[in-house]
């Protein structure tokens, strides 16, 4: 299966770095499934061995397996992609949604980070174009990494990032 970025890249076009959201964006998807397999596992031990308690227990168990799925496969379906050219932010499985931004248009880079996410490493990036901006996207694994890598991308392609004021000046 090849991706979007990979689809629509330019002939020479190279990508640069590749971001992922965070496992912690999931953390109540993951505590919920954990409750659901405990209570089954608990119905399976105790003395409920009535076929209708087993089938409960069985139910609880697949949605249990589908709550530690899903996370993977929203993760995996969502790509956070810096090329020596563009930004790219592609998020959906059946339905998706894409967001690019050439280096030229790029005004500035946000990063969001709350204490817990300083301690465990993800957060929010926004990126401001000229004219537009990207919606949050939230629960970046590594965030200043990215931010990192688009602006070292940026200085390769020689894109000046001072505002307008300070680039007369020099």
């Amino acid at each position: 299966m090849t991706s979007y970025v990979t689809q629509t890249m330019a002939e020479g076009e190279v990508v640069v770095y590749t971001a992922r959201l965070s496992l912690w964006r999931f953390w109540k998807v993951f505590l919920y499934a954990i409750v659901l397999m405990v209570g089954a596992t608990y119905m399976l031990s105790a003395s409920w061995t009535d076929a209708q308690w087993q089938q409960r227990a069985l139910v609880l168990y697949v949605v249990a397996l589908v709550l530690l799925v899903w996370p993977l496969i929203l993760r995996r379906s969502t790509e956070l992609v810096i090329t020596d050219r563009r930004a790219v932010v592609k998020t959906g499985i059946i339905s998706t949604s894409a967001l690019e931004i050439r280096f030229s248009k790029i005004e500035t880079i946000k990063v969001d980070q709350s204490i817990l996410g300083r301690l465990l490493n993800f957060g929010s990036i926004t990126i401001t174009g000229t004219g537009s901006t990207f919606d949050p996207v939230a629960y970046i694994g590594k965030p200043l990494q990215f931010k990192n890598q688009l602006s070292r991308a940026m200085d390769a392609q020689g894109i000046d990032r001072r505002a307008p004021d300070d680039a007369a000046a020099s």
